[in-house]
């Protein structure tokens, strides 16, 4: 048993209440003699008391030191019933003692066993307070962890919210500059259909021009703008990330078709 005894303690008192708690431990054959010293030290601690009728004051501050510091319960069932070596070890040295004073022996026994019971209860009290201590402690810790685990939980939802945000704006920015670049890559692929289909309308329209010749000149134009198309189609599948997307093929037919036309107009110019 762990005590610790503070400045200023009854020293009889620490050593009454000590015996107390140390009861439901005494081994049944050994209670008489641990009753015995727990008389002697009452005898020792309140004579004047046992001597008087009056009402007297425990000092309980020094009881609930020991209670507190201790590490051992007292427990009803095995106190009360030892209350009864109490008594008779008391019994016993009243009629052995020379001094009977003038209480009788009822009255005597009465008085200490009186003290002794006062003595009980307060240990009793000061264990229930010291338990309700304890308990309102141990869930006061439970509650702070568990709030430090709600915060940290709190914590790391915020990282998350505030990572998921990072990474929604860094996407809207990406998709509007990938917006942003499609739509000037559109116009750039329209005025380049209507900018080449005005320059074949222009060769066309000049009557001075061979056939032969015209058929080359559409095809170096159609060439051209094809050229210029795939390199604007590719530009936005390589935005889009698209690359189930392939032009490849048809650009290669467009551009053999082109050079078939243009070589075959050569040889007939020549």
């Amino acid at each position: 048993m762990n005590i610790k005894a503070t400045s200023g303690n009854n020293q009889f008192i620490v050593a009454i209440v000590s015996a107390y708690l140390l009861v439901s431990e005494t081994a049944p054959e050994d209670l008489d003699s641990h009753a015995e010293t727990i008389v002697k030290l009452i005898l020792s601690a309140f004579q004047s008391e046992l001597k008087s009728n009056q009402a007297f004051t425990l000092p309980y501050k020094d009881i609930t030191d020991i209670v507190f510091y201790s590490d051992r319960n007292l427990y009803s069932d095995s106190i009360y019933n030892f209350s009864q070596n109490i008594e008779n070890c008391i019994e016993h040295h009243y009629s052995i003692s020379s001094d009977k004073h003038h209480n009788t022996k009822k009255t005597y026994v009465k008085r200490f066993m009186h003290i002794n019971d006062k003595l009980i209860e307060h240990t009793f009290l000061a264990q229930a307070q010291r338990d309700y201590i304890n308990l309102t402690v141990e869930k006061t810790n439970a509650l702070a962890t568990s709030i430090q685990e709600l915060v940290a939980e709190a914590k790391i939802t915020a990282d998350g919210a505030k990572n998921t945000a990072e990474k929604a704006e860094e996407t809207y920015r990406s998709m509007f500059a990938n917006y942003v670049t499609i739509l000037g890559v559109f116009t750039a692929i329209i005025a380049t259909i209507f900018g080449g289909l005005n320059v074949v309308g222009l060769v066309m329209n000049n009557h001075s021009i061979g056939i032969h010749l015209l058929f080359v000149l559409i095809s170096v134009i159609f060439l051209c703008l094809s050229a210029l198309l795939y390199f604007l189609a590719n530009l936005i599948v390589w935005i889009t990330k698209s690359r189930e997307v392939s032009l490849n093929s048809l650009f290669m037919t467009i551009v053999i078709s082109c050079l078939v036309v243009i070589v075959l107009g050569l040889f007939k110019i020549s």
